[in-house]
């Protein structure tokens, strides 16, 4: 993990992410995943969670922050996606931040609504499986 990148993102959102999630920013390379979260009853795919790192610009938390976070409910930060390109975030602010959410792209600019996933990103990832797992 680069910590500039860090400290810079930080900035841009308003808040210290969770220090769970920065521990795993600083081992974690990212690769498409043949995994789930799961969360009660449901299970969410996972494609990717982002990394803070030297890899392919389309997987860099920052840089997908900085061409999504403009459309992405206010204080959430995307730290991953599903298959069909929807987003796992991080709730920076509020009575939830820290909570993992999804967001659905296919929705009408203004539409924030988010599915809850996990209470805290040590849950969500914790709650990673493989398929043959679940």
């Amino acid at each position: 993990m680069q910590s500039h990148r860090l400290a810079k993102l930080e900035q841009a959102v308003g808040a210290v992410l969770p220090s769970e999630y920065k521990l795993f920013l600083a081992t974690h390379v990212s690769q498409d995943q043949p995994n789930l979260a799961f969360s009660g009853e449901r299970h969410w795919d996972v494609r990717t969670l982002y990394e803070l790192a030297d890899g392919g610009l389309d997987d860099q938390l920052d840089r997908v922050y900085s061409l999504v976070g403009d459309v992405l409910p206010a204080y959430a930060l995307p730290i991953g996606e599903d298959w069909g390109g929807n987003f796992y975030c991080l709730i920076t602010h509020g009575d939830s931040a820290g909570h993992v959410v999804w967001w659905n792209h296919e929705r009408e600019l203004g539409d924030d609504r988010t599915e809850p996933v996990a209470p805290s990103f040590a849950a969500f990832s914790g709650g990673l499986v493989h398929h043959d797992e679940a």
